[in-house]
């Protein structure tokens, strides 16, 4: 019997996920859509304690994400994969947060501020824990040159994106309708969070931190060079169109 009342609680729960699922981005990678159901998951199980609130969950998940960077630190086993668990943990939650917002219906502005601050200081606490650490097992100039290139790369990526997305609204909804016409296992290679973070959780467990900077350094700023190429063509583009518009106007 208890089997049978937990096996019909987890199918409620699944259903409710379905439901929700097709009122948000359905065609993000394969990355991003693993980790939402075990966020929803999270989210569901914080929601029936009454007491947790989304904001008291990134602050949890902000704690999970900044742990890497000083298990990094040591350089060694087993901190490497202490660290792992970590993010993984950190990312779970990270997914948690906005889906109990929404599950409470209390989503807004701060909550998303707050979240965005999350990444930005656990992002600079984490590379700066891999770069010392990997500093510490082999003292040369090129691990902190990597690890400078790595994490500006991340912030590059962001900006662009971001600065686009506030002044040209209407290009990046045609740049995100071009997207879906995309192959989904292609779009799992976009130099986005979900990547970086997946990357970084196998490249812990397997003790290779190292090929972690050189990847996130070299394929971080290649794929920011051509996000600025795309990204420009689309602005100039829609500049001189809402350029045109005004002096006809006047």
């Amino acid at each position: 019997m208890v089997f049978f009342e937990i096996k019909a609680k987890m199918l409620k729960i699944f259903e409710e996920y379905k439901e929700l699922y097709k009122k948000q981005d359905k065609y993000g990678s394969h990355l991003k859509l693993m980790g939402k159901p075990f966020g929803f998951f999270l989210a569901k199980f914080f929601s029936k304690t009454k007491v947790i609130t989304p904001n008291q969950v990134t602050l949890l998940s902000f704690i999970f994400y900044s742990l890497p960077g000083l298990f990094y630190a040591f350089g060694v086993y087993p901190y490497l994969i202490y660290g792992s668990i970590a993010l993984l943990i950190g990312y779970l939650l990270d997914y948690a947060d906005g889906q109990l917002a929404r599950l409470k219906g209390t989503s807004n502005i701060f909550g998303k501020w707050l979240d965005a601050e999350n990444t930005v200081f656990s992002r600079t606490i984490t590379f700066l824990g891999i770069t010392y650490g990997l500093y510490r097992m082999n003292p040369t100039a090129l691990v902190w040159i990597l690890g400078f290139l790595a994490v500006t790369s991340r912030y590059v990526f962001e900006l662009t994106y971001t600065y686009f997305k506030a002044l040209f609204p209407f290009s990046i909804e045609s740049f995100e309708e071009e997207k879906k016409t995309r192959n989904k296992f292609i779009r799992n290679f976009y130099f986005t969070d979900n990547l970086a973070i997946v990357l970084l959780i196998l490249a812990g467990l397997f003790n290779q931190l190292l090929l972690y900077l050189y990847f996130t350094a070299i394929y971080g700023w290649i794929f920011n060079i051509l996000l600025f190429i795309v990204f420009y063509k689309k602005s100039y583009k829609r500049g001189s169109l809402i350029q045109k518009d005004h002096y006809s106007n006047e």
